[in-house]
């Protein structure tokens, strides 16, 4: 079962770039799970699972990962830690 996040932003160049969607995010469990399915069906991992603090308030620790899409959009995985 999946929760998805979009988050829709651009990058500072105002401009939109490559693919229709720049980015968007999934919330789920299993984020190097899936991130090996992603790979061994053919797509780029562009940045491998990861344990990051998001720059929130109060910070909020995640596992994070990103894919490249078909149309060059980066789609993440994110799982947020206890």
């Amino acid at each position: 079962c999946f929760n998805s996040c979009i988050e829709i932003f651009l990058d500072g160049t105002k401009s939109v770039g490559e693919g229709c969607i720049r980015h968007f995010a999934f919330a789920t469990d299993h984020v190097d799970e899936l991130v090996e399915k992603v790979r061994n069906a053919g797509y780029r991992v562009s940045v491998e699972p990861k344990n990051v603090d998001m720059k929130t308030n109060p910070v909020s620790p995640i596992r994070v990962a990103f894919i490249e899409g078909l149309l060059h959009e980066s789609i993440e995985l994110f799982c947020e830690k206890a």
